[in-house]
C-alpha cells in the first residue's frame, strides 16, 4: 500500500484542541477508575471545635483491606485544630442514627394529612374571593361610584389580607416539603448500606449543605481498640 503523503495535509482541530480533548478524556477515565472511591460526607461534614471541613482518604491495612477515614482540614491544612481522625463507619453510624424520626411525629403528619388539604383550599377560595372583590372595586372607582381615597383604603385593606393569606400558604407549603426531605431521609436509611459511596455522596450532597461533627469519646487503642463515639450537633438542609 502507497502511504499517503502529508506535506499538504490540513489538521481538522488544532494541536491546542487535540491536547484539550486527551486531558478531557483523561481525567475521565480517572474519575471513572476511582469511582470506588468517592468520599460521601468529603466536604459536607464539618468539625465541630474549628468549624473547617473533613475530607475523605484511605490507606491500605497491614491485615488486608482499606481503611478509610476523615481528616479534618483545621489540622491537616490550617494547622488551628487537634481533632484526630476519623474512620468512616464512625461517621457513618452517627449520621443513621441522627437520621431517627420519632414514630410519634410520623402518626402526627399522618392525621393532620387531610386536614391540610382542607386549610390549603379554604386558602385558594379565599384568595379567589379577594380577587373577585378587587375587581369590582376597580369597577366602582372606575364608574365614579367611590373616591380616590376611599379606593385606596379598600384595596389597601385586601393586600393586607392576601399577604396574610399567603403567609399561611407558604407555611404549608414549607411542611410539604420538609415532608418530602423526610421520605428521602427514610429511604437513604433504610437503603444506605445497598449504596455504592457515588450515590451515598450524591445522597447526602443533594440534601445537605452541612453537617456538624463533634467527637464525643475519643478512638480507645490498645489490644482491643474501639472507633470514637461521635454526635451530629448541627446540619443545613439546601
Amino acid at each position: 500500500v502507497t502511504p499517503i503523503k502529508q506535506e499538504n495535509f490540513v489538521p481538522i482541530i488544532s494541536k491546542e484542541t487535540f491536547q484539550e480533548v486527551q486531558e478531557l478524556l483523561q481525567n475521565r477515565y480517572n474519575m471513572a477508575f476511582r469511582s470506588d472511591s468517592h468520599y460521601p460526607f468529603s466536604g459536607v461534614a464539618r468539625c465541630a471545635k474549628c468549624g473547617k471541613s473533613f475530607t475523605g482518604a484511605q490507606r491500605k491495612r497491614k491485615s488486608g483491606g482499606v481503611y478509610r477515614y476523615y481528616k479534618c482540614q483545621g489540622r491537616f491544612k490550617f494547622g488551628n485544630c487537634d481533632v484526630q481522625t476519623i474512620a468512616e463507619e464512625a461517621i457513618e453510624k452517627a449520621f443513621l442514627e441522627a437520621l431517627h424520626i420519632p414514630e410519634k411525629l410520623e402518626l402526627e403528619v399522618e392525621t393532620n394529612e387531610s386536614e391540610k388539604e382542607l386549610d390549603t383550599d379554604f386558602i385558594e377560595k379565599q384568595l379567589q374571593k379577594l380577587k373577585g372583590r378587587k375587581e369590582r372595586i376597580k369597577e366602582l372607582y372606575i364608574e365614579g361610584e367611590i373616591p380616590k381615597d376611599e379606593y385606596n383604603k379598600r384595596m389597601q385593606e385586601i393586600a393586607i389580607q392576601e399577604m396574610e393569606l399567603y403567609e399561611l400558604l407558604n407555611e404549608y407549603e414549607e411542611e410539604a416539603s420538609l415532608e418530602e426531605i423526610k421520605t428521602v431521609l427514610e429511604n437513604i436509611k433504610k437503603e444506605w448500606h445497598n449504596l455504592s459511596y457515588e450515590a451515598k455522596k450524591y445522597a447526602i450532597r443533594s440534601l445537605f449543605e452541612y453537617i456538624t461533627i463533634e467527637i464525643v469519646e475519643p478512638t480507645k487503642m490498645g489490644k482491643y481498640p474501639e472507633p470514637p463515639k461521635l454526635k451530629i450537633t448541627d446540619y443545613r438542609f439546601r
